[in-house]
């Protein structure tokens, strides 16, 4: 299930969204669900326990502007699909400074739409994909995003994620097997890293968003440097 959020003051520009966004993923028979805002202010209030995979946001709104929620989306998640709608390119540099995936310039065709969507359905097809674990006995469905790190520790997995670490009776080498998402790069004998989550290198270690250091291999640094940089690269220009 996916998960569409549109936020639009303009009537017209929502419904021709709505119904453009209704006919091309019924086409491709997928499910989602569609909650549409009509005020900056409203999707703030909504972002307190939803998460979207994909947003269409107006820049040009009253109160909370696109600008305002777009950061907070991105506070709270960095694979998020946000795509601008606008009839101005004057905010594109910093959109793209957040992170935004797309400008999709009004007046909208149902074309522009497809080549907006597609960018988004592309993304959350990385972002949402997900395994079952068994934690405490109780079997348990985590978000790959939501995985920062995998830390070995004898014959436990300690994942820590979003929601706080997670304990698996599993040997790394075959976690790793079940993600298999090319985002996680095994950098270490003991560490499985989600590149996503790294912000920068210093040294041999990978620095991460919520800025834990991540060692690497002594002996590979430098291969694990230019793989890192070859996901990021591939990853831009699949967003393309």
């Amino acid at each position: 299930m996916i998960k569409i959020a549109i936020c639009e003051d303009k009537l017209s520009d929502m419904a021709f969204l709505q119904e453009s966004l209704h006919k091309l993923l019924t086409e491709r028979q997928l499910s989602y669900t569609l909650t549409s805002f009509t005020s900056g202010k409203d999707m703030l209030e909504a972002l307190e326990e939803e998460r979207f995979a994909i947003s269409f946001i107006d820049i040009y709104l009253d109160e909370i502007n696109g600008i305002l929620l777009a950061k907070r989306i991105r506070s709270e998640n960095r694979n998020a699909a946000i795509i601008f709608t606008t009839s101005s390119s004057q905010h594109m540099a910093e959109g793209f400074q957040i992170g935004v995936l797309h400008y999709l310039l009004k007046p909208f065709t149902v074309e522009a739409v497809e080549e907006a969507l597609d960018r988004g359905l592309r993304m959350a097809e990385i972002s949402e994909q997900s395994i079952e674990l068994t934690i405490n006995r109780k079997k348990e469905q985590l978000l790959h995003r939501e995985i920062h790190y995998v830390e070995s520790q004898n014959r436990c997995c300690i994942l820590h994620t979003d929601l706080g670490e997670k304990s698996v009776y599993l040997r790394l080498d075959v976690l790793e097997e079940q993600l298999a998402d090319p985002r996680f790069l095994r950098c270490h004998r003991s560490f499985l890293v989600n590149m996503d989550q790294i912000i920068g290198i210093e040294k041999r270690e990978f620095i991460l968003a919520d800025q834990q250091r991540i060692p690497m291999n002594r002996e590979q640094a430098k291969q694990l440097q230019q793989q890192y940089a070859r996901y990021k690269i591939k990853k831009v220009r699949e967003g393309e």
